[in-house]
Formats: C-alpha cells, sequence, structure tokens
C-alpha cells in the first residue's frame, strides 16, 4: 500500500480508532519481512464486517 493516499490514511485511521495507540497496535501484530501486520481475532473480524453489512441495500418483499 503506498503511503499518504485517502486509502492508507483512512485504513490508519479506522486502525488507530480500534485499538487507541500505535503501541497497541503494535503489540497486536507480528513484525514480518519488516512490517507490522495484524493478527485479528474472531470478534475483530465480526465487527470489520458489521459496517459492511449495513451498508448493503436491502430489498422488500413483495
Amino acid at each position: 500500500m503506498k503511503v499518504n493516499t485517502a486509502e492508507s490514511i483512512r485504513t490508519a485511521n479506522n486502525v488507530y480508532s480500534h485499538y487507541g495507540s500505535w503501541e497497541a497496535v503494535r503489540q497486536s501484530s507480528v513484525l514480518t519481512d519488516g512490517k507490522y501486520v495484524i493478527q485479528p481475532k474472531a470478534d475483530d473480524a465480526a465487527a470489520h464486517e458489521a459496517p459492511k453489512a449495513a451498508g448493503r441495500k436491502v430489498r422488500k418483499a413483495g
């Protein structure tokens, strides 16, 4: 991912707001090839799916 693009800034803001600090992000991640890789927990994955589902259009029956 390129740095300072709209997508990278949005991702950074989401990660920071989820963990509360960069130190907490580092503690929850694994350093792999010079990059911090966040290993989401099962409940984290469910939390990230909820906003996507909320944005979907729902068809009314009938």
